[in-house]
């Protein structure tokens, strides 16, 4: 892979410009989707694994040594900072990806299919075409069957799994190891490239499925395993291109994302299709009220959300000339790709038109082009929650950089800064380098936690997880205090406790709140919190974000809870009024058309932008 310096360009579009790129970008999704989306075929069975009759190998990890604690000390760490090994094979191998949860678990999406299932169609010509016609997961099937006849049963020999790992004793290691779930190892299965822990359950993303798993019992184990939705990776594409990005929404909904595999969804009676390219979804924890969020991408390895609730993803590049894409994933967006580029010798018109461009007068007004053109091999990626680091890193995002070795690879820190209706990149850096980072995460200790898979591309057997860490943070009371709350369960709190927690400077607690207070019902408390003007901006987001959850829902809250969001329109604060404008628009027949309209000519265009949005939903829906 080559390695690329980030260009601070300056964006000098205006908002006008970027509305009408971005209706326009609405205009040819909603064309899209009104092909694709029926209303009469019912959801099917998963195709999924574990086949019947079919029991995976148990991997063998390499034995225990002093390897991971040699490479760390070949580590560059920012100043200040110090380097321990929280997990290291054989506890551990092949981690793609891994989320913590409240309790300082930590649950690693494992791989031992790479080349031995999960496949690559750069290693398969004989079989391109029938993978550029299929349009669905059992078309798939259909034609590795004709290819492969018996062969096939070779792709279930190995597995995809989930390892639980706990620090049982508080050392800032891991002493206990053992396996959530696994058998995932069916023919059409992908790289299990995605977990996250919400509430209790673990939702895991393996291609075809989106999992829902629950641990009733406590033991550490999944007992219960639900496909919330399959028809995922309906092609090959290249290997790496899978289902992935897991993360909670300020809106209370899980956003996940999928390379340029395609779709082919089937749920409430409805379906989504999608072959040609990279995709963001959306849905409710249960897994209803599914959405297609945002297309046009080619392989956005992992989703974050910053402060104010902007989602971003940054878009692995062809190897053609082309660079990754930092990108603003906005409702409705296309930017740009198609997966027959691929196939292309010059990547046909993805580079020609200049599509993976920051913003260019000479571009396709259809698309939504990047903020700027950034790392090689993007992959994990997080916000800084508010805690646990010093204030160098506040405000900012961490990106790992996947090359395959770990000379040149490693975990990249920046800030976006808002630039009118969009953004611009600064104070970018490589923050933690020469590891061979996959997935980077927060820990409610206030450290930062890093993936590391070693070596190459298919897996050694061997894995690490490192832990970064500020020394004198690590005793402050206000990390004691995240990591104690982030243990507990905010639900059992009261109400006026909760209201004082939405201003928490750390963000996970002030989410928790909002999501504790939605659960009560407390459209009054939120209500109070939306309208205090002399509270934090941010924790007035989490109030709006909150009164957008209950007006979405069927209780006796939603309909007053819709009437308050409307006088915060006029607030003082252009953000309030911006999401004020971003939640109302999100609500059936809940907000005055008229009050959006007017939101056209504020003087904020980040309110305007919002206001654009929801204005052409509305207006699409008369």
């Amino acid at each position: 892979m080559r390695c690329f310096a980030i260009r601070r360009q300056p964006l000098a579009w205006s908002f006008p410009l970027f509305a009408a790129i971005l209706l326009a970008a609405m205009v040819f999704a909603a064309t899209l989707l009104a092909k694709s989306v029926l209303a009469q075929e019912p959801a099917p069975q998963a195709v999924s694994a574990p086949q019947a009759g079919t029991t995976p190998e148990e991997p063998q990890l390499s034995p225990a040594s002093d390897e991971a604690e040699k490479s760390l000390q070949g580590f560059r760490l920012p100043p200040g900072f110090k380097g321990s090994v929280f997990a290291a094979e054989p506890l551990v191998g092949n981690p793609v990806a891994f989320t913590i949860d409240g309790r300082g678990r930590v649950f690693v999406c494992e791989s031992y299919r790479q080349e031995k299932g999960i496949e690559d169609n750069r290693n398969h010509g004989h079989w391109l075409d029938d993978d550029q016609a299929a349009q669905t997961v059992e078309d798939r099937l259909r034609y590795l069957q004709k290819h492969l006849g018996d062969k096939l049963i070779s792709y279930t020999r190995h597995d995809d799994r989930i390892r639980l790992l706990i620090d049982t004793d508080g050392d800032g290691k891991a002493d206990s190891a053992s396996v959530f779930a696994n058998g995932f190892n069916g023919i059409v299965d992908g790289t299990g490239a995605g977990v996250l822990v919400h509430r209790n359950q673990v939702y895991y993303t393996c291609i075809p499925s989106l999992w829902m798993m629950g641990d009733e019992d406590h033991d550490g184990r999944a007992d219960s395993k639900k496909a919330l939705q399959s028809g995922y990776g309906v092609r090959y594409a290249l290997r790496g291109h899978d289902l992935h990005g897991l993360t909670v929404g300020p809106d209370g909904r899980i956003y996940f994302s999928i390379g340029d595999r395609g779709f082919h969804v089937e749920t409430e009676g409805r379906v989504w299709a999608n072959p040609e390219c990279g995709a963001v979804f959306r849905c409710e924890p249960d897994g209803s009220h599914f959405e297609v969020f945002a297309y046009g991408l080619r392989n956005p390895q992992e989703l974050a959300f910053d402060d104010h609730g902007n989602l971003f993803t940054c878009d692995n590049n062809s190897d053609s000339g082309d660079q990754a894409r930092w990108t603003c994933v906005v409702e409705g967006g296309d930017t740009g790709w198609r997966m027959s580029y691929q196939y292309h010798p010059e990547r046909g018109t993805f580079n020609r038109e200049k599509i993976w461009h920051p913003f260019r007068d000479d571009q396709p007004a259809y698309i939504v082009p990047p903020i700027v053109n950034m790392a090689s091999g993007p992959s994990g990626l997080a916000f800084y929650p508010g805690t646990g680091l010093n204030d160098h890193f506040r405000d900012r995002f961490l990106l790992c950089d996947f090359r395959g070795s770990p000379g040149g690879s490693g975990i990249r820190s920046f800030r976006v800064r808002e630039k009118g209706a969009f953004f611009e990149v600064v104070d970018a850096e490589e923050t933690f380098w020469k590891i061979l980072a996959t997935d980077v995460e927060f820990g409610p200790d206030g450290a930062v936690y890093a993936s590391d898979w070693v070596d190459g591309w298919t897996g050694l057997n061997k894995g690490r997880i490192y832990r970064f860490s500020v020394p004198e943070t690590e005793n402050d009371p206000l990390v004691k205090e995240v990591q104690s709350l982030l243990a507990e369960d905010l639900g059992k709190r009261s109400r006026d406790e909760l209201k004082k927690l939405i201003a928490h400077p750390d963000r996970r607690i002030r989410q928790a709140a909002q999501f504790a207070l939605v659960d009560q019902q407390a459209a009054a408390e939120l209500r109070e919190v939306a309208s205090a003007t002399g509270l934090e901006t941010r924790a007035r987001l989490h109030a709006i974000w909150g009164l957008g959850q209950l007006s979405r829902g069927q209780s006796a809250a939603a309909k007053p809870s819709a009437d308050a969001l409307a006088t915060l329109l006029t607030d003082d604060d252009a953000e309030v009024r911006a999401q004020t404008a971003r939640v109302l628009g999100d609500i059936p027949d809940a907000a005055p058309f008229e009050s959006l309209l007017r939101c056209l000519s504020d003087d904020a265009a980040r309110v305007r932008y919002f206001a654009s949005v929801r204005s052409e939903e509305r207006t699409s829906e008369l």
